[in-house]
């Protein structure tokens, strides 16, 4: 995966803040994370937060 950007990078993207991020991920919600093999570390496919985007604005249509 080459596409891989931080979670403050995500919620960036999205126009949000990271915590809002973070509760989303703790709920269930929100783009899919990736977690870094042997680490602690999260990660969000910047394609996939994307797509989770253009999915909420289908929704909200």
């Amino acid at each position: 995966m080459h596409d891989l950007i931080s979670p403050t990078l995500a919620a960036a993207l999205i126009g949000c803040h990271a915590a809002t991020l973070t509760n989303w991920r703790k709920s269930k919600k929100g783009p899919p994370v990736v977690i870094i093999e042997g680490s602690t570390s999260l990660a969000y496919s910047r394609s996939e937060v994307i797509k989770w985007m253009q999915d909420q604005e289908k929704k909200s249509k």
